[in-house]
């Protein structure tokens, strides 16, 4: 039999491949469906229904039949062309299928066919994990939507009487100007300004009256915390009863920001950022120097690094989107989004204030667009806008490359959940967000959501019970007090969701779900392996200077491949932590550069290197044939790259017992203490 446009042996050949399902009625054919496609999208060819028989479900069960079959396979997504002037739209509505987009079909029909996707339950990145609760389950909180910062009455008087940190004060004030965080003061700070005031028409208190006031919280509530408070900062002047007025109206300021949940307390007083751990782990209240967010507000205010790249014969650029009209953005934007409302908002993104973005190029078309929060880092939550032309050759190195870019700049500060929207029935964007650990949390008809936590720095013993608070507070997950042994990448972590569940996951996935980050687990081993300047430049875009020439296309990658001699297999181990040694040949800068996570090594000919392992790494294959006198070579592939800001120069090496008197040439073992204080030297966690 024959339909449509295809012929008898379409149907046995599609039977032979288990691409066929048949519907019987009363031992009759009644209709079929005809699907293919590759992993992880099915694509319906054809549905038919006998015509004596429809408007009986039988279409509606074939789909069914099929979407049953998908799920159990694990696709993420199933795909049905109909031209646009068919009724059979409103029959895949019904059946869950929304519009993806339009395109133009064939030209002796001249028809518009419409590109109709219905997702299905997808599943996680870690489906196959023997664990039985395998999701996080992150609960991002909402409650902000600016990050809110409360001003002690000492970082005022830096600005007022310009002493030497007003420069600091100063960039914190701006920030509020501009919209980026909301700087508040305490009724308390302004009661205090009144008492000491000696002049009538004050223009410092003026000036402070023009500053939004937090009301105090209620008697009984200020005095719990200002007694807890005090137990914290002065245990001493507590035992003695030898608290001032003084002290009780710097408490009053702190037990206000506490009370109404502000992200935290600005203050130059060092003796308060001390106890800053023991507050925030408390009361949820980040207690920071004028100078460590004035820092973090820089670091806000920085472009993502941009390059470029050969991918497949094209030249692929990724660069900051720049604001203002643009007839070459709007058109892909339009392209891609067939709902009006969706396409106005995702057009007024582009002129948002304190908005980053990033563009993906190829040759002349645009892949990807990217837009997130511009105060990424000082909010504990940040939304992720991404549009993709899943159809192009370079989408999927483009989305691992924006999904690196962006959670490494989003978690800069401090961590973070990344909260992603895209396109519903966009498998392509969905497939890499599940390989970088985001989980799907639903969405609307038209958009699809997923949530992932970037934590963006190594997490120590000594570190982590401050980022599990942190993260507690931002995701709803608990860990527990101390990490665990290091046995291997295998075993189990366990943690608690936010109902209390226990829940347990490898330390591998872990790693995953809360990447970029390296889990510093007592016992786990390092190595310090060596790399030239030129192509540390490549492999991990560190060059000091901008260059106008392509990077190799292993800086897109997520995943990267170390090329080293044969013999570092046994050191280069999987799961260990790979920190990289720039050498100060060729005016390398002699230091500790980045760290990673070791996936695999495996020992290879030189000569039969994969062009997908060349491809991740940066050496051509006439340097593969001169880095050792043997035949074979190690190929590390390696992940969770941490670059570091301040590398860790050599006689520190020296100090922290990472490196001895003889020059660093080839991989060396480093034990878990030594790396452990390496990592936190390279991140101040010391």
């Amino acid at each position: 039999m024959a339909l449509g446009f295809l012929p008898a042996g379409a149907y046995e050949e599609a039977a032979s491949r288990g691409n066929l399902l048949v519907a019987i009625c009363d031992g009759s054919y009644a209709g079929h469906l005809l699907f293919g496609g590759s992993y992880p999208s099915l694509k319906v060819f054809q549905l038919y229904v006998s015509e004596s028989l429809r408007r009986c479900g039988i279409g509606t069960a074939l789909v069914s039949g099929l979407v049953n079959l998908a799920n159990h396979h694990g696709y993420l997504s199933i795909t049905a062309n109909v031209a646009e002037d068919l009724a059979a739209n409103a029959f895949w509505e019904r059946a869950g299928f929304v519009l993806l987009r339009s395109k133009p079909g064939g030209a002796s029909r001249n028809r518009i066919i419409n590109v109709r996707v219905r997702e299905l339950d997808t599943p996680t990145l870690f489906k196959t994990s023997s664990t039985t609760l395998p999701e996080l389950g992150i609960v991002p909180n909402y409650s902000v939507q600016l990050p809110v910062y409360v001003l002690d009455l000492n970082v005022f008087w830096d600005v007022v009487q310009r002493r030497p940190r007003r420069e600091f004060a100063a960039q914190v004030l701006a920030a509020a100007f501009d919209n980026l965080i909301k700087v508040l003061v305490t009724q308390e700070f302004i009661n205090e300004l009144e008492r000491t005031s000696k002049v009538a028409n004050d223009p410092a208190l003026e000036f402070a009256l023009q500053l939004p006031v937090l009301p105090l919280p209620p008697i009984p509530v200020s005095d719990t915390l200002v007694c807890e408070i005090a137990s914290i900062l002065f245990p001493e002047r507590v035992a003695n009863g030898k608290v001032s007025a003084h002290d009780r109206s710097d408490l009053i300021h702190l037990a206000t920001a506490i009370h109404h949940e502000a992200s935290g307390f600005v203050t130059s007083e060092n003796a308060l950022v001390k106890k800053r751990d023991l507050i925030y782990e408390k009361f949820g209240v980040d207690v920071l120097h004028v100078k460590d967010l004035a820092t973090g507000i820089v670091s806000c205010r920085r472009d993502t690094p941009v390059f470029q790249t050969f991918l497949s014969g094209e030249t692929v650029r990724i660069w900051n989107l720049i604001p203002g009209p643009s007839d070459y953005v709007e058109g892909f934007i339009a392209k891609l989004s067939p709902n009006e409302a969706t396409r106005q908002e995702l057009m007024s993104l582009r002129t948002r204030r304190n908005q980053k973005s990033l563009i993906v190029t190829s040759d002349e078309e645009i892949v990807s667009l990217a837009f997130w929060d511009g105060n990424a880092g000082l909010s504990n939550r940040v939304n992720l806008r991404l549009l993709t032309d899943g159809e192009h050759p370079a989408a999927e190195a483009a989305l691992d490359c924006l999904f690196d870019q962006v959670a490494r700049d989003a978690s800069a500060i401090a961590p973070v959940v990344l909260s992603l929207t895209t396109r519903t029935g966009d498998v392509t964007t969905t497939k890499v967000a599940l390989s970088h650990g985001f989980e799907k949390q639903g969405g609307e008809q038209l958009h699809t959501c997923f949530n992932k936590i970037c934590v963006g720095r190594p997490i120590s013993p000594s570190s982590f019970k401050r980022l599990g608070t942190a993260l507690q507070l931002c995701s709803g997950i608990r860990f527990p007090d101390m990490l665990p042994e290091f046995r291997s990448v295998h075993q189990k972590i366990t943690f608690y969701d936010v109902s209390g569940r226990e829940r347990s996951l490898e330390l591998a996935s872990l790693e995953k779900y809360l990447s970029p980050t390296l889990l510093l687990c007592p016992n786990r081993p390092g190595v310090i392996a060596p790399i030239q300047r030129v192509f540390a430049d490549d492999l991990f875009g560190t060059s000091r200077q901008l260059s106008l020439l392509p990077s190799k296309e292993a800086v897109m990658s997520s995943e990267r491949v170390y090329f080293s001699a044969a013999r570092n297999r046994v050191v280069l181990q999987e799961g260990r932590i790979l920190i990289f040694y720039e050498s100060g040949k060729d005016n390398g800068r002699s230091a500790a550069i980045a760290a990673a996570r070791v996936l695999a090594t495996e020992v290879v000919e030189k000569r039969s290197v994969s062009s997908t392992l060349l491809r991740k790494g940066v050496l051509e294959e006439s340097q593969i044939a001169e880095l050792s006198s043997t035949e074979q070579i190690a190929v590390t592939r390696f992940d969770n790259i941490l670059v570091f800001s301040d590398p860790v120069p050599l006689a520190m090496l020296r100090e922290l017992e990472c490196v001895d008197g003889a020059n660093l040439v080839t991989a060396r073992t480093l034990s878990a203490n030594r790396v452990t204080a390496l990592l936190e030297a390279a991140f101040n966690e010391s």
